[in-house]
Formats: C-alpha cells, structure tokens, sequence
C-alpha cells in the first residue's frame, strides 16, 4: 500500500480502538479486542486474494489493539479508584454528622443523645418553646437543629449567626429572603413549610422553624438519638441505583415544585441532592435562605451556589434553576458524581427493558444541563410536561413500579 495509506490505516485504528476500550469494562473490551483482529485479519486477507495487495494489518491487531486494552483497564481501574474516594468521602461527611452529648440539653434529651456533630461552642443558643436537642445539619453560616417544642412535637430549626458572614449585608439579606418566603411557603407544593422565623439581636443569630423531614428508616417516626434527614443525597448513597420508576416519580414532583416557585416570581438558587428532603415520603426542596426574586439576566443577583450545580452564566434565573435540578436528575439516574456529567455508565442499558426510559431521560437531562442558556427548557412548565409525557411512554412495568404513588399531578394553566 501507498504509505499514506498505511499511514491513514494505523491512526485511524489507533483512534477507534483507543477511543472504545477506553470507555469499555475489562471483560467486554477483551472480547471486542479478539473479535476486532478476527476481523481485521479476515479483511486483509481478502483485500490482499482481491487486490494482491499486502495490508499491515499486525500493527493495529498485534501492536495498537492491546496497548489499547491495557490502556482501557488503567481508565477503568482509575474510574473505580474515583468512585470509592467520593463513597468514602461522603460517608466521612456523614459520620460527622452524628451528634454529641449538648451542653444546656434538658436530662430526657441528654440521656438519649450519643453520637453527632459538636454543638455551638457556647451550648444550644436559646429558641422559644422549643428544646435544641442535637444538631443535624451545619452550613457555612450557621446550623441546623433537631428540636422539640412544648407539646413534644419535632421541628428543624435553622441558626445563622451574624459572625459567621463577612459583612452584614448578606446576612441581612438572607433575613429578608426567609422573611419574604416563609407567608407562601404553606402553600407552595414541593417546599419545606416554614412555621416560624425569629431574631435574637443580642447574642447576633437569626432562626426560622420548620417542619421535620422523614427520618432515614423511621420516616415520621422520629428517635432523637438516631434521627438522620432523609435526602436525596442519603439516597444516593444509600442505594447507589435507584429504580427508573421512583425516578420518574422523584422528577415530576420536582419539576412541578420548581413550576410552582418561578410562577411565584422566585428562584431557588442552590438546588442539590442534600437541599431536597422528604416529608412523609414526598420530596420538598429545603435549605431555602438563598429563594430570592426571579432576574431576566443572572447578572441581576448575587452569583451564590454550590459550584457543581451552578449554570455557567450564574444563578439568578428560572434556567439556572432548571440547570442545576438537571445535574441532580444525572445523579438520581446514573450515580456518578456531578462532576463527571454527562458521562454515563457502561453498564446503564445492561436492563434492555429500561433502555428506551433511560435515554429518554437523559435526553430531558441534557436539554436542562445545555450551557447555552437559550437551548435549555424555557420553563419549569415544559420541563414538568416533558417529564410526564417521558413517564407516560415508559414500559408498563416501570408504571406498575411507582409503588402506590398517586399519578402525576397536571401543572395548572
């Protein structure tokens, strides 16, 4: 053969086999290597019965076609390695998040408290009518408690202190945000009821009060010594794959919640797995200091978020909303870490009766996770009626799997 030819045949196999045992398991890869040189070898020696003509065809079957699977397994090899650290990673968070005996607890509170998070420094900071008994949760500027009020009734109760912010404006602001949720929080479907806000100017914290999430194990149930929210996150974790029927579910309510919220004029602004909790089984998004008046351009606000999830224009919009709840609907779908969209995993369709649900999925996923704003979902309204056209065409078994949940709800016109 010409050498440009010789030369064009090995790079374009080195291109083709590198690229697909790079993305192969180890086993399958292996097999497609063997059936890969078969083939190669069965061409050639047809192209040279034919043509007379001799083709080098051991230098990709022999040379580029291994080197190519050894390279595959070290990426899969390293895939895994990743995977592990961000499982261990997590339950590290976790672990942490088990409580402590608290200093100012009352004696019934305190003799069933045995593991968690360290309390405030100064002991639990006083809350009206209410019992801080262990905290649950902590964020930059502040914590979250589990509490009970007089009549032993369990709320979460949220403290962000002043000395935590590195100004005064953004706390103040944040104050405002709560302010202005909480009178509409009731009646927004898919959001964590705020039921009371309150400020302690002297000892600098603000606090709201809100309804406890399901417990893990227990739901509503709740044991103050072993209470740990039920998140997406923990979901994730926990089950590692989670069935295309319950995410079919999860994505609807969602997708509704965020419809409900942009047609109030308001945006979320740090949508992720651990900001949406359940309460007795359905999802609410929680951990709404940042909800704020909707912009046309994210230039309008404060660009605030978790990095991960947040739009590559900023937050401030109804499309970055809709960005970030796509990077948790990948999660939910392939249980990688968000920093590997779009990504998927190589054994995603090894279920052929999911198939068609899964890619149906990912194509709504990659439309809200578009980086160009203008190719995403206008609203969270198409996204809702795209999702349940999705379910409506998922297989009759994966219908059959909801688990006793109520049909999807129809976005009001």
């Amino acid at each position: 053969m010409p050498r440009v030819y010789e030369t064009i045949l090995v790079a374009g196999f080195g291109l083709l086999f590198g690229f697909c045992f790079s993305w192969m398991r180890p086993i399958p890869a292996a097999g497609a290597l063997v059936l890969g040189v078969l083939v190669l070898a069965t061409a050639a020696t047809i192209f040279m019965w034919t043509r007379l003509t001799w083709t080098p065809w051991l230098i990709p079957g022999v040379v580029q076609a291994p080197v190519a699977l050894a390279w595959g397994v070290l990426m899969y090899t390293r895939r895994l390695r990743d995977e592990k650290d961000a499982i261990a990673t997590q339950l590290a968070e976790l672990t942490e998040s088990r409580a402590v005996p608290v200093r100012g607890a009352l004696p019934s509170a305190r003799s069933a408290i045995h593991a968690g998070i360290e309390p405030h420094p100064n002991g639990a900071p006083p809350i009206p009518d209410h019992t801080l008994i262990r905290v649950v949760g902590r964020g930059a500027y502040g914590e979250v408690w589990l509490a009970q009020d007089v009549i032993g009734t369990f709320h979460a109760v949220k403290i962000l202190y002043r000395d935590k912010f590195p100004n005064p404006e953004p706390y103040e602001r944040e104050f405002r945000g709560i302010k202005n949720f909480a009178p509409i929080s009731r009646s927004l479907p898919g959001f964590v009821h705020i039921l009371h806000i309150g400020r302690n100017e002297a000892e600098g914290y603000f606090y709201y009060i809100m309804e406890t999430g399901d417990d893990e194990k227990t739901g509503q149930q709740i044991d103050a010594a072993t209470y740990c929210a039920k998140t997406v996150a923990r979901e994730l974790l926990e089950k590692r794959k989670i069935p295309m029927s319950e995410i079919a579910a999860l994505a609807v309510d969602l997708a509704s919640a965020l419809h409900h919220l942009h047609g109030r004029g308001l945006i979320h602004r740090d949508i992720k797995p651990s900001n949406i909790i359940f309460v007795n089984g359905a999802p609410k998004f929680a951990d709404i200091g940042l909800i704020t008046q909707m912009r046309h351009e994210s230039t309008d606000v404060s660009n605030v978020g978790t990095p991960d999830y947040m739009a590559p224009e900023g937050a401030g919009t109804a499309a970055a909303d809709i960005y970030s709840l796509g990077k948790v609907f990948y999660q939910l779908c392939t249980a990688f870490d968000v920093a590997r969209f779009p990504e998927l995993p190589t054994a995603l369709l090894g279920d052929v009766s999911d198939a068609p649900a899964i890619m149906g999925f990912n194509r709504i996923v990659l439309k809200c996770c578009d980086p160009d704003p203008a190719q995403r979902y206008t609203s969270a309204t198409d996204l809702h009626r795209d999702l349940l056209n999705w379910q409506e065409r998922c297989t009759q078994s994966a219908t059959s799997d909801l688990g006793g949940r109520a049909s999807p709800r129809a976005v009001p016109t």
